[in-house]
């Protein structure tokens, strides 16, 4: 297996950014799924 790449800052907030946003629309997702399920 390679080494794993370091990551500078910067590149280690994107990824903690991105990794927020896709949990933010997956929880938005759920919750619909929630809603329409107990109708």
């Amino acid at each position: 297996m390679a080494e794993p790449r370091k990551l500078s800052p910067k590149e280690f907030r994107t990824m903690q950014l991105l990794e927020l946003d896709m949990l933010e629309e997956l929880d938005g997702y759920v919750n619909r799924l929630g809603k329409c399920q107990k109708k």
